[in-house]
């Protein structure tokens, strides 16, 4: 059922897609449900912010309008609200990210909590920042009608540390991303998953450069299984943090990794589509897109036992017992025996396929007829 743009008058606050967060998962996630929000729900929303990246308009739907906004540090998106609320009748206001400056809004609002690594892992952020931020988010769910989460994992964060929230959470996992599923379906329909070979086992490792990835678990674990078979390791993210990574972990750039710098989105599905393992040893995540993005290309995901990472990968994923590199050397060598199984391949792929942006829209625009009543 269509919501009517005569009930529901929607602001999008859409800092995600700046420059600094356009390559970040939130901004990839609020895409797809915006564009569901235009395509199935007949909304025209507005999405304000101080700067776009250059492909936001070109990427978003026609009908959703992106609206510079200018006004003082930490107090423009109140005026932001007020002016839409003035002279564009908007009723209610949607925050896709949670980490946002105090303010009080003349809108009401849903907000969308992707984590609380900031507060479960403080020293990634440090002390300051996390304080900050704990505030922000104590803030901002007091304020909020409906707060969606994107895990059972995040809602019990949450519930921990802020139990009267209960009543305002919904939970809307992420879904595959449309281009994952359509690079999938062609590889099904070419056969094209066949053509991993044994000579060289591939695994791939995201932001290596992000300390928080735990590149430097990969590097110990492949360093013990070079021995066993060839092997490379593919990593993604800062070359020079890459680098920096080796030589602090190995003392050397050992031979068998390959850093590939930052990668446009079709270079970077072509490696997922390539890889026989996907190495996703983060220390902490909300949700986990490119387990569920590694799975629908058919590569084996190798992983620590984290709640979100296992309500993710479910039991297609392989799970080390522990982040000591003779474990993670234990299941990527599982992982890469694996990867030329067929039937496992296929049970991966429909695994990964089975996360739905549509059912998540459903469960936002719910959220939102909840949040005007």
């Amino acid at each position: 059922m269509p919501l009517s743009n005569d009930s529901l008058r929607l602001s999008i606050e859409a800092s995600c897609f700046a420059s600094d967060w356009w390559e970040k998962g939130v901004a990839n996630y609020s895409r797809h449900i915006i564009k569901r929000l235009c395509t199935q729900y007949g909304l025209s929303p507005i999405c304000f912010g101080k700067s776009f990246h250059t492909d936001a308009q070109s990427i978003l739907p026609q009908t959703c309008k992106l609206q510079i906004v200018s006004g003082k540090s930490g107090t423009w998106r109140n005026s932001a609200l007020q002016n839409l609320v003035k002279n564009d009748g908007q009723n209610l206001a949607w925050f896709p990210f949670h980490v946002i400056p105090w303010f009080k809004s003349p809108l009401p609002l849903v907000t969308t909590v992707h984590d609380l690594s900031f507060m479960i892992k403080p020293q990634s952020s440090g002390l300051i920042t996390s304080l900050y931020f704990t505030a922000a988010l104590a803030n901002t769910l007091w304020r909020s009608r409906r707060v969606i989460v994107i895990s059972e994992a995040t809602a019990e964060d949450i519930l921990r540390y802020f139990p009267w929230a209960k009543t305002k959470i919904c939970i809307a996992k992420h879904g595959l991303p449309d281009d994952c599923r359509e690079l999938s379906e062609q590889l099904q329909v070419e056969g094209s998953f066949a053509l991993r070979k044994p000579s060289a086992i591939k695994i791939l490792f995201l932001d290596g450069g992000n300390a928080r990835k735990r590149f430097d678990a990969a590097l110990r674990a492949c360093a013990i299984l070079k021995h066993d078979f060839p092997l490379e390791l593919v990593v993604t993210g800062n070359r020079d943090a890459v680098m920096a990574i080796c030589y602090t972990t190995l003392g050397e750039i050992p031979d068998f990794v390959k850093p590939l710098g930052q990668l446009p989105r079709p270079e970077l599905l072509r490696q997922f589509a390539s890889a026989n393992v996907l190495a996703y040893l983060s220390r902490y995540e909300g949700f986990g897109f490119p387990i569920i993005e590694g799975m629908s290309l058919g590569a084996q995901v190798v992983t620590l036992k984290g709640r979100a990472e296992m309500e993710v990968g479910g039991n297609m994923a392989i799970y080390s017992k522990s982040d000591a590199a003779e474990d993670i050397a234990h299941a990527v060598a599982c992982a890469a025996k694996k990867s030329f199984d067929s039937k496992l391949r296929d049970g991966i792929v429909n695994h990964a396929n089975s996360f739905s942006w549509d059912k998540s829209a459903k469960t936002h625009a719910e959220a939102f007829r909840q949040a005007t009543f």
